[in-house]
């Protein structure tokens, strides 16, 4: 299997114990073609992800998330690539492996949680996430939630206002396609 390795799913999925087993690993979903992970507060995908040759996953099945992990590190032998043959294997570099079993339990259904793509009721704008990051860390709110207000007179040139508990500021959008 081969996905995007700067793809860090791993962080995406749950790691309390009182959570779900399937929510502490990554789904691979074969008819979707999709690599998903959650934490029952955010949820990630990554569409397009191919099966290798020797790869046999025919059902839905949940990677173990350090298995993912291993893939998407800097000594990663070959970055972005697990081996599924009834068990999950990222291979490192100097010969060694992070090899787990598959999770077992039941993922959540992630085509019941994304909103639909219907362009006529929904609002894009684009936004650099560092950015994000780096002004939230500048009101002292890196760890807490941040409220996002856009002008939806001109949402793609406006700047968004990004409020946090001790402070506010402004984001300005990206110019172009998502």
């Amino acid at each position: 299997m081969r996905f995007p390795p700067e793809c860090k799913l791993h962080l995406a999925a749950a790691t309390e114990a009182g959570r779900y087993t399937a929510m502490q690993g990554v789904q691979y979903d074969p008819q979707r073609k999709t690599l998903a992970a959650t934490n029952g507060r955010i949820l990630a995908i990554i569409p397009d992800v191919e099966l290798d040759d020797d790869d046999t996953i025919t059902l839905e099945t949940v990677l173990p998330a350090v298995v993912i992990k291993g893939a998407t590190m800097g000594k990663a032998a070959e970055p972005g690539v697990i081996h599924c043959n009834g068990e999950a294997r990222s291979q490192l570099k100097k010969g060694e492996s992070v090899v787990a079993p598959f999770v077992d339990g039941e993922f959540p259904r992630t085509v019941d949680i994304i909103p639909a793509q219907d362009r006529s009721n929904t609002l894009r704008v684009r936004f650099s996430t560092r950015l994000l990051y780096d002004l939230a860390r500048a009101l002292g709110a890196e760890d807490t939630a941040v409220t996002l207000r856009i002008d939806l007179k001109d949402p793609d040139r406006s700047p968004i206002r990004v409020d946090t508990r001790r402070g506010y500021g402004a984001l300005m959008p990206i110019m172009g396609q998502v």
